[in-house]
């Protein structure tokens, strides 16, 4: 098997984007994001999957046969001492992965010209290891809008080889073809092979039962629990390390989602940021100290900067109360700090100053969580650093609308100051969480 010559662009930015997790954080989503996460069986260290990812999306890039990833990934893991997956099992997630990022890449192509060419048409490689389903789908004319597509767009299997051709209206009326509509569970003859003239009814494969173009290109990961997209993105920070690149969040500062801030801030914007918080947090904690040079707290702008998420023990807290943030995101607004650094507040003596407020970034790591019964709301606190038995604390709303904007939404701090320990801890208002 080798990869057609032209340099796969759309197939090699999928691949990029996809994402090493371990079993369990790959079981967690739901099947049509299944095509962001890269995942192999039995394969549980973390530099082992991330060195088969990378290892494929060289493939890809290179144009590698088969025969030339496997003496290179054979090598690479003799040299590091691993035992890797067997000779049959390396062809199956060569050849499986290597197929599904070429057709999620073709599918963007087919996609660009369906206007003029609204009908796709099945094409199996039709030789003896094709299986007897996929003989009986090849040269039927489906148009491109067609449910069908949604369940057997390729690959529709492991080490799956179809395809899919585009057609033009002029072309299936020249060439005497047949629009079909073909349903889950219908009888179809089957064309070629061994099994000619057989019927075999039309079951998606396990694990394929969904068009992974269409899941790639068009997801809406917003859908998902916040504790699920916690567990999830913390694994990725856990198994790729501070090394790895993401495609798009490989520099913080520059990222697409980070420049929209200003102006023009969507929800997919703070989706982007939620995962760029959780693979750069170093970088977060960084620009958050440089972003707070840059504002007038006086004089707010309507900017915005994520300072953490919510840690995984406080989701799976809230869940047990019946509460499900939409995101796991915690944001910070220019003028929530000019409300935190006031005259008024500094006169009760009840300001943080900025170089405590620069700390929030790691304090949402290192600091007690408590919830406000009555506020329904997440409180965290932190004792001074001065050393005077103060505590510091940070009240946050989750679900806040940013911006007062509709449909923007985030979990946001509203105000910080100083406290007692015994304000929280003896006040049945409040029970700690960590």
């Amino acid at each position: 098997m080798k990869i057609p010559a032209l340099p796969p662009k759309d197939a090699l930015r999928f691949w990029r984007d996809k994402m090493p997790v371990s079993r369990a954080a790959f079981m967690e989503l739901a099947e049509d994001e299944r095509v962001r996460a890269f995942f192999v069986s039995g394969m549980a260290r973390g530099d082992m999957l991330t060195a088969m990812y990378e290892s494929i999306g060289n493939a890809l890039k290179d144009g590698q046969s088969y025969g030339d990833w496997r003496k290179k990934v054979t090598t690479l893991f003799q040299a590091k001492g691993w035992t890797g997956p067997a000779p049959h099992r390396l062809d199956n997630i060569f050849r499986t992965n290597i197929q599904t990022a070429y057709q999620v890449g073709r599918y963007k192509q087919m996609m660009s010209v369906v206007e003029d060419r609204p009908y796709w048409q099945y094409s199996a490689v039709c030789d003896r290891r094709t299986r007897p389903q996929h003989m009986a789908l090849h040269g039927r004319v489906v148009r491109a809008d067609d449910p069908f597509w949604d369940t057997y767009y390729p690959p529709n299997g492991f080490r799956c080889r179809c395809t899919v051709k585009t057609l033009s209206e002029g072309q299936v009326r020249r060439r005497g073809l047949t629009v079909e509509s073909p349903k889950t569970g219908d009888m179809l003859e089957v064309k070629g092979g061994p099994m000619r003239g057989w019927e075999v009814p039309l079951q998606p494969d396990k694990y394929f039962g969904t068009n992974q173009g269409k899941a790639y290109w068009k997801a809406d990961f917003s859908r998902y629990r916040a504790d699920v997209k916690q567990a999830v993105l913390a694994d990725i920070a856990r198994v790729c390390g501070e090394g790895f690149e993401f495609s798009r969040v490989a520099d913080f500062a520059d990222s697409p989602c980070f420049r929209r801030l200003k102006r023009h801030l969507t929800q997919t914007d703070l989706e982007d940021l939620q995962t760029v918080v959780w693979a750069k947090n170093k970088q977060l904690q960084q620009g958050f100290g440089q972003w707070l040079d840059t504002i007038d707290p006086h004089k707010p702008r309507g900017e915005l900067y994520p300072v953490g998420n919510l840690p995984g023990k406080v989701l799976r807290y809230l869940d047990k109360q019946g509460i499900t943030p939409r995101l796991s995101l915690i944001t910070l607004t220019d003028a929530e700090i000019g409300h935190m650094v006031r005259e008024a507040k500094a006169k009760r003596r009840a300001v943080l100053s900025l170089a405590e407020i620069r700390q929030l970034p790691k304090q949402i790591l290192r600091g007690r969580w408590w919830f406000d019964h009555q506020a329904t709301n997440c409180l965290m606190s932190w004792v001074r650093v001065a050393g005077d038995g103060v505590w510091l604390k940070m009240a946050m709303e989750l679900d806040y609308k940013i911006f007062n904007q509709k449909g923007l939404v985030a979990n946001s701090i509203r105000t910080t100051g100083v406290i007692k320990p015994e304000d929280i801890a003896g006040d049945r208002r409040y029970e700690e969480i960590f």
